[in-house]
């Protein structure tokens, strides 16, 4: 990473994962990053929302994998740490290890070039702006399949789109409270990240809403990349069940989109130890012992 800032390049592609915070790899992303180089790195392979290292670290491309049906990866990390899909599922490589030739190969690994190839597209198309706007280009110039979770980013990338892009955006958004996958009980505090003049806070049932009731707005008087309180959500009355809450910030043409999910049941809900995640889904409770 040292090298490869140090002697020119622009974007810098890891396909590394690891649930360790190292120093020493964080210490040289912050060194890179702060000669303006794009660093893009694969979200991990564990199917777990658990931040992996280094896709997580702040100012990072992570990225997560599409399969053939243009849905997660069964393998893909997820979370609303990652930023962007790629294809990641039955690629064709070279075997160079054996000595075999060509074979499919799967991956979040795999999926991190795409993105990287994209970022050093776009670092051509537009030569004066810095690593954050082209980090936020790729976000942009995505497509968004009908039921394209949002735990895997923005979008799967679209070259085409990334490249049609007529100036990076200005705008950014993003949720980090309430976290994904977490318990919803009465007034809920809404925080995030607003960039933009203004945004709006939506409600949807299910993990793919098909209507959503706005619940807040706002105006951005100095718009900046800080987190902070956008609004609220009350969930008493509420059925039980899963629902998608979302936050659209505009800055002219520009609408980004981030979302999370919450579970609102009152009666029980399960936890994964050790992980701090609430899984979601429908779960069969059985009572071993009897009693």
């Amino acid at each position: 990473i040292y090298y490869a800032a140090d002697n020119g390049a622009r974007v810098i592609s890891l396909s590394l994962s690891s649930v360790a915070d190292g120093h020493s790899v964080r210490a040289a992303i912050a060194y890179a990053q702060r000669r303006d180089v794009v660093v893009v790195a694969a979200a991990g392979n564990q199917s777990t929302a658990q931040r992996h290292y280094p896709a997580a670290y702040p100012g990072v491309i992570a990225v997560a994998a599409t399969d053939r049906e243009d849905t997660k990866a069964d393998f893909s990390n997820f979370g609303e740490w990652v930023d962007v899909a790629a294809p990641g599922v039955g690629l064709l490589g070279a075997e160079a290890l054996n000595d075999q030739g060509y074979r499919n190969f799967s991956g979040t690994s795999f999926a991190t070039p795409f993105v990287a190839g994209i970022a050093g597209l776009l670092r051509s198309r537009f030569p004066a702006s810095d690593a954050a706007a082209i980090g936020r280009a790729v976000s942009a110039g995505v497509d968004r399949p009908q039921e394209f979770q949002f735990f895997i980013g923005s979008g799967r990338v679209n070259v085409h789109r990334a490249v049609a892009i007529e100036s990076p955006p200005l705008a950014t958004a993003r949720l980090t409270a309430p976290i994904f996958g977490s318990f919803a009980a009465g007034q809920q505090p809404i925080e995030g990240v607003s960039a933009g003049e203004r945004y709006t806070l939506a409600i949807g049932s299910g993990l793919y809403p098909t209507e959503w009731r706005v619940i807040g707005s706002g105006v951005n008087a100095t718009p900046s990349g800080a987190v902070r309180v956008l609004g609220t959500v009350d969930t008493t009355g509420f059925s039980p069940g899963l629902y998608t809450i979302q936050l659209t910030d505009s800055a002219g043409a520009t609408d980004a989109q981030a979302a999370v999910l919450v579970t609102v049941d009152p009666r029980f809900r399960l936890f994964i130890p050790g992980t701090g995640l609430y899984p979601v889904g429908h779960f069969t409770v059985d009572d071993i012992d009897g009693d």
